[in-house]
């Protein structure tokens, strides 16, 4: 019978997961424990008492018909625990800590008496070791968050508490130049050989995933002396998390008590107690004025902040009494503000054009003792608007001397660039001319509160709210630090406003001392902005054609192929000039509604609930907002002089190398549900043995777009444009563009195999020794984006077009700048074939199902005396489904390789009766003619042999073969 009611109770809560929408993920920790008489006799229907010693709050239970009792949902903090029973003395233990998301065993043998007296025993620390969870976990409290050294480093604009992550020996640095190591650098790790950005990462029980790229905690978390402490599970954690491809990060942000706390800090650092470099006591003194040429490079560093805590106290008005209302043991706060400065620089001496150049007169390269030693003489200049076989060298290396040559736009850029400073080697003028000072400034203010508020016995409210601004110079990639004075400094370099908003609210109800419901609501919003420096300037005003860029940004102007400036001893090694490719503006915003009820039946702690996350992901974006431009010598040079021609020459006038534009038409809002729902029992089937037996369904959020406006690639449609006469492989829209309709909005079908068994053991041998273990299914976040494979506009082909790269013929330029063509129109119908230009297109893989992992592991712990533990384990880790880009769906058949290289590359309309004789005897025919494989192609035989030789690469944006 106790059975029968038992399974109805499982089915009716089973029933309440799946119609809840809730994100059941909880920072709170459990208490568990027997209550036994000194015969060791178990004692049933005592009560047990937990009273938090910082607010108050009070939470009760009575031991089961075994003896055992759980009060679940604890807040982190230091407890008094009693136990009262009739017959029995009341025992009390003080002071028993509590930590996050983790079960903390407290035994009680009550000694035979009165209620009355009562026996006290004082507990100040946590055991070594946890007797009552299969989880493999480490607590990182307060006490070392404060005590033990902690890195500052502008990735975390200050100090991050994520560094102690790898205290625990199952994390280690993620891969990429961002992975961190040493520990300092925390935006990228791996737990039990997990994905990277695949851990979950939690603030008051809410998760921080942004939808963009994944974790990057550290970018966007309070200063750590915000935080109480925080736990993070490596392995066999329990259905009631999920969202993890390997290990669930727990922290929970401090709260106020009854008594009045504060604290302040500071950190700093600063250049004046550092010795210059080597490098710069090289270039000794100024002469004149006695200092050194190349000084210590600006290196300020300062972190301060301060705390208060305490109950809240408001104006007393009422007539008589005190002045204030303190509302001890009802109501308290906690506030924390945290500033970060950090003024980095550096020092370089680079190239800049001199002020002859400046107006189209080269003649310094016929006399320079630099430059007349580097090429073992002089160096002169041709007419770019010539074949350069036949092209007339310019009088006296000035262009000003022919009318016509010199480029109004590239004159006017070349205006931007600084004059030279600085003398260079052997007297020369124009080599190492510019004496470049950076200063590289990072700011970052935070503050954090959280009140909470004990609205009854049964009833608990907390809000806590975090607001993080970061403002810095930042560097794109390997760029240097900016050689030029902003804001026409050098590429790679943008202006980042970062904002981070986290607001979480938690409401606890308890029906009865077995039943209680725990609600999370959950709001997260990033606000990044990545700015051009140079964003709003016109484009046109330089003289280029008002279509050629998109008007937005100064032209990003580089001289390719000649080494570092700061490091090259070719004298035509010029600093570029025009910040990034980008200017953007990204808001990622998550709502999560969250609840579960966690109740106890005999030897049964249930839990029950499920997830619901809204997330919306709204981009404005601009690539090239001024265009990019590449010269080099060779649009000025000739054939007859491989040393002739100069970039700078180039530039004047307007004969470009490689060059590129293109534009944005729509700012894409994509959108994302994920869903998940558990159910989770921790059965004490003994005193010293508890399993943890759950299972969770996961439903993962995959990206739509608001107005439908995504597309991608689909191999079986039948491509609409004429020429490829019915030709299968097209470009399908949510919204049926150009006239191929996408199954799904998302361009992907639902994946909805994702059920995760859990199971997991925890062993008591002795009071010092416990054997753990388990497994279960556990499922990855879905990445797009930045760590997931793709780019911010992802799926909107069409909508945004690039022009392609604009190369010269050899030593002859195409374009030049007066007179460069306008940027190709936007074309969301478009199927974009090979014969209009081609350019590679994304694939949405049908079969893609979210990432598996399967988790096992077994350890053995022992407690030691003087608060250590020895631990021995296994931890295993079976990856499948994984994120990947393993698949070349427009791959040149393997076979073909046999047709070698120079035929492969031969236009398909130049191949003769041999080369295809040849191509027979190997097995290989090829296409009749271009017309033959569609009508217009004129590519290769190697495009003529793809697949879809409609199309370049088609490239997987969502796959999982890893």
């Amino acid at each position: 019978m106790k059975s029968n009611k038992l399974m109805s109770c499982l089915l009716f809560m089973l029933f309440l997961a799946c119609a809840a929408s809730a994100f059941a993920q909880s920072d709170r920790g459990t208490l568990t424990g027997s209550v036994t008489d000194p015969n060791g006799g178990l004692v049933a229907g005592a009560k047990v008492t937990a009273t938090n010693l910082s607010t108050g709050e009070v939470r009760e239970a009575t031991t089961s018909e075994e003896g055992t009792y759980t009060l679940p949902e604890l807040a982190p903090a230091p407890y008094r625990v009693s136990v009262e029973a009739s017959g029995f003395k009341t025992s009390t233990v003080e002071n028993l800590q509590i930590a996050v998301q983790v079960t903390r065993r407290a035994d009680f043998t009550l000694e035979l008496g009165q209620i009355s007296d009562v026996v006290t025993v004082t507990s100040d620390s946590a055991p070594s070791i946890q007797t009552d969870t299969p989880v493999r976990q480490s607590n990182v409290n307060e006490r070392q968050v404060k005590e033990l050294p902690l890195l500052v480093n502008s990735e975390s604009g200050g100090r991050t508490p994520l560094a102690f992550i790898f205290l625990d020996s199952n994390v280690s640095a993620g891969s990429g130049a961002n992975s961190g190591g040493g520990g300092g650098n925390a935006t990228n790790f791996r737990v039990s050989g997990g994905q990277g950005l695949g851990t979950e990462i939690l603030v008051d029980g809410a998760s921080t995933r942004r939808t963009q790229n994944g974790t990057f905690f550290s970018e966007v978390a309070p200063g750590p002396n915000a935080f109480q402490e925080f736990t993070i599970s490596t392995s066999t954690y329990s259905a009631e998390f999920g969202n993890s491809s390997g290990g669930v990060v727990n922290f929970s942000l401090k709260s106020g008590g009854n008594e009045f706390h504060g604290e302040a800090y500071d950190f700093i650092r600063n250049e004046n107690f550092n010795a210059n470099s080597f490098i710069n006591n090289s270039q000794g003194r100024d002469p004149i004025t006695g200092r050194e040429r190349l000084e210590r490079r600006r290196d300020n560093q300062n972190d301060f902040g301060f705390n208060l805590s305490g109950p809240i106290t408001l104006p007393h008005f009422g007539e008589g009494g005190p002045m204030v209302h303190r509302f001890t043991n009802r109501a308290f706060f906690f506030f924390n503000y945290e500033g970060y400065r950090r003024t980095t620089g550096a020092n370089a001496i680079i190239t800049v054009p001199t002020a002859r150049m400046r107006q189209g007169d080269f003649g310094e390269l016929l006399t320079d003792p630099y430059v007349l030693n580097f090429f073992n003489g002089p160096v002169r200049v041709y007419n770019p608007r010539q074949p350069a076989g036949t092209r007339d060298v310019i009088p006296n290396n000035d262009y000003r001397l022919t009318p016509g040559l010199i480029d109004p736009a590239g004159l006017a850029a070349l205006q931007f660039f600084p004059l030279p400073n600085t003398t260079g080697p052997s007297g020369s003028g124009v080599f190492r001319n510019y004496l470049s000072q950076s200063i590289i400034p990072l700011e970052s203010n935070q503050f954090t509160i959280k009140p909470d508020f004990i609205i009854s016995d049964k009833q608990k409210l907390t809000f806590s709210y975090s607001y993080r601004h970061n403002t810095r110079i930042a560097q794109d990639g390997g760029a240097p630090p900016p050689r030029f004075p902003l804001p026409f400094t050098s590429q790679g370099i943008f202006d980042q406003d970062f904002r981070s908003h986290l607001a979480r609210l938690q409401h606890d109800y308890s029906f009865s001392p077995t039943v209680l419901n725990h609600l999370n609501l959950g709001f997260t919003r990033f606000d990044v902005a990545n700015a051009n420096t140079t964003a709003g300037f016109n484009t046109a005003s330089l003289g280029l054609p008002v279509n050629a860029t998109q008007n937005f940004a100064f032209p990003r102007i580089g001289f390719p192929g000649y080494g570092d400036p700061a490091n090259t001893s070719d004298p035509r090694g010029y600093q570029d000039i025009g910040s990034t490719f980008f200017t953007d503006r990204i808001r990622d915003n998550s709502v999560q509604v969250s609840d579960f009820l966690s109740f106890r039946i005999g030897r049964h702690s249930l839990k029950v609930g499920g997830d619901v996350r809204i997330g919306q992901f709204n981009v404005v974006q601009r690539i090239d907002p001024g265009g990019t431009f590449n010269f080099r010598n060779e649009q000025t040079g000739a054939d007859r002089d491989p040393n002739g021609g100069w970039p700078v020459a180039s530039l004047v006038t307007g004969a470009t190398e490689f060059s590129f534009n293109s534009t944005n038409s729509i700012d894409p809002a994509f959108r994302q549900l994920t869903q998940g729902y558990f159910i989770n029992d921790d059965f004490k089937v003994t005193p010293r043995l508890t399993l943890n037996l759950g299972l969770r369904y996961d439903l993962p959020g995959l990206r739509s777009e608001a107005r439908d406006r995504f597309r991608g690639f689909d191999p079986n449609a039948v491509n609409p444009d004429p020429r490829l006469r019915g030709r299968r492989g097209a470009i399908a829209g949510a919204a049926g563009q150009g006239g191929v309709q996408a199954q799904y909005d998302t361009l992907l079908r639902p994946d909805r195999s994702n059920i995760g068994p859990r199971v997991g053991f925890a062993y008591s041998l002795n009071d010092q020794t416990v054997v753990r273990g388990g497994g279960g299914l556990y499922y990855a976040p879905v990445l797009y984006g930045s760590g997931g494979g793709g780019d911010i506009n992802t799926g909107t082909i069409g909508y945004n077009t690039g022009s392609g790269a604009r190369t010269p013929d050899g030593r002859n330029a195409r374009f030049f700048l007066s007179t460069y063509p306008s940027i190709p129109a936007v074309d969301p119908g478009g199927q974009f074939v090979f014969s209009d230009g081609g350019q590679d297109v994304q694939f949405f893989d049908p079969t893609f199902r979210t990432g598996r992992t399967i988790q096992y592991s077994l350890d053995l712990q022992r407690q030691l005396p003087y608060n250590f533990a020895a631990s021995i384990g296994y931890i295993g880790h079976k990856a499948t489904r994984l994120r990947s880009d393993f698949g070349r769906l427009n791959a040149l058949p393997i076979g073909a390789l046999r047709l070698g290289f120079p035929l492969l590359n031969k236009g398909i309309n130049d191949v003769t009766a041999s080369d295809r004789a040849y191509a027979a005897s190997v097995g290989i025919p090829i296409p009749a003619s271009g017309d033959a494989v569609f009508q217009g192609f004129n590519g290769t035989v190697a495009q003529s042999l793809r697949p879809f030789p409609q199309y370049r690469n088609i490239n997987n944006i969502l796959e999982s073969q890893g």
